[in-house]
């Protein structure tokens, strides 16, 4: 029997929650549920956020303790970026560099970073996401953060319940996390700071 309805976000990420250790949390009717995720010393943070009638993303956040403040900055081209021809960082990879824009304040570190070829393929596996890291302040009214404390930041269109893309989200940032460590650019230790 084919199945009509799809599942509730409750269910799936409650499975989904079972299935690697992690924890469902209902905010009822005036907060967002959230999905946390331990991995090593950090704690990862998936919830959405409903932006207008008919738009809805989802969002994954966790905080690290930062050495470098590398600022960096992905995203999926839309059609004007590839009409007008916008590019980002050249990193060597055309088929990365023909689907994303990547920014970044140190090309060095972001060489270093994306040498992982784990990361590269779950970038690449996952088209529609953004993804930045977060210093200080999160636009002009956005959430301050202490000095030493970064953000990853990412966005993924509409309210994910596919427990495959739930794996590859989380396996991005935990890959993404000790790729930071190992190139010095982060604490593996906890934050302390809780988002």
């Amino acid at each position: 029997m084919t199945r009509i309805f799809k599942p509730t976000k409750a269910d799936a990420w409650t499975k989904f929650a079972k299935e690697i250790g992690g924890e469902y949390v209902d905010g009822g009717p005036t907060e967002n549920d959230i999905l946390k995720v331990t991995y090593k010393k950090w704690t990862i943070l998936l919830y959405t956020d409903r932006r207008s009638e008919n738009y809805t993303v989802t969002i994954m956040k966790v905080s690290f303790l930062h050495k470098k403040k590398l600022k960096l900055h992905i995203s999926a081209k839309g059609y004007l970026s590839k009409l007008l021809g916008i590019n980002g960082i050249s990193i060597g990879n055309k088929s990365f560099e023909k689907e994303y824009i990547l920014k970044s304040n140190s090309i060095d570190s972001i060489m270093k970073l994306i040498e992982s070829k784990e990361l590269m393929r779950l970038l690449m596996q996952n088209p529609y996401i953004k993804l930045k890291t977060i210093i200080g302040r999160n636009g002009w009214f956005g959430l301050s953060y202490p000095p030493e404390i970064s953000v990853i930041h990412l966005e993924y269109p509409g309210e994910v319940l596919e427990r495959a893309v739930l794996r590859d989200l989380s396996k991005l940032f935990s890959v993404l996390l000790d790729r930071l460590v190992e190139i010095d650019a982060a604490h593996e230790k906890n934050p302390n700071f809780t988002l």
